[in-house]
């Protein structure tokens, strides 16, 4: 109907080194009235998905993984170190990169340029000691990114808020992505993009893992968890209901789990 090919694909295998340390390991995480004694660890390269009805806490656990939210008990482990008390500053240093699910409010600068918003994270790499950017390295350099994302544009000086919501989208996936992050927590991905878009960016997606990037997906949109995680974590009430193989999956089964 749209007039281009859409990448259908199953379940994505996912290969794990046997001697791989956990990138990301949460051990009985608990923030009250939000969720409860959360455990999990995850691998380098691996995508995992977390899913559960509103109000489940998925949100609330991506946020608190991030600093952007407290938490009253429990800790937090990067590669084996613990973060005690973490913030967005520190886990960006750390690696960390947050897409969050409200991308005009928190995702994109409206009235700045493709060039400027995808290279937010990283402006110091463009600069020289007396803090003067070089405009044709940081250019070239969102040129070649927004290629890659397939980003549809006018051009890299085109302003972020006048994108359609799937390239707005992209244009936020790929400022965390330029940062090389070997965490990277996405909250509601694909809400409000189209289908074409969906799968561009679930294609970056892995991508990205096969780099060597660790990718966990928050999201109520089973599909996208059982085409694209190795592993899903299901929440219902604040609590971990289980953790399974995304292959031995369907849609009916994981729903009837979260309800």
């Amino acid at each position: 109907m749209m007039g281009r090919k859409i990448d259908a694909h199953g379940p994505v295998p996912i290969k794990v080194r046997e001697d791989a340390k956990p990138v990301i390991e949460l051990q009985n995480l608990t923030s009250y009235n939000k969720f409860s004694e959360i455990s999990f660890k995850i691998y380098k390269g691996d995508i995992v998905g977390v899913c559960g009805l509103l109000g489940a806490g998925k949100t609330e656990i991506a946020r608190a993984i991030f600093g952007l939210d407290g938490f009253d008990s429990g800790r937090i482990f990067l590669s084996g170190e613990e973060i005690h008390k973490p913030t967005p500053e520190l886990m960006i240093k750390k690696g960390v990169a947050f897409l969050t699910e409200e991308r005009k409010l928190e995702g994109f600068i409206p009235l700045l340029s493709i060039r400027e918003n995808v290279t937010l994270s990283i402006m110091k790499n463009f600069a020289n000691k007396t803090g003067v950017i070089n405009l044709d390295k940081q250019r070239k350099f969102a040129e070649d990114l927004a290629r890659r994302m397939t980003v549809k544009m006018s051009g890299i000086e085109q302003n972020v808020v006048s994108l359609s919501g799937g390239n707005q989208q992209k244009v936020v996936i790929a400022k965390c992505l330029a940062s090389q992050p070997k965490l990277f927590l996405l909250d509601e991905p694909t809400r409000g993009v189209d289908v074409f878009a969906k799968s561009e960016i679930y294609k970056i997606l892995r991508e990205a893992a096969s780099n060597g990037t660790t990718i966990m997906i928050f999201s109520s949109e089973l599909e996208e968890l059982l085409a694209n995680c190795s592993k899903i974590i299901v929440l219902r009430k604040g609590y971990i209901k289980g953790i399974y193989n995304a292959v031995e999956l369907d849609k009916s089964s994981l729903l009837s789990m979260i309800n």
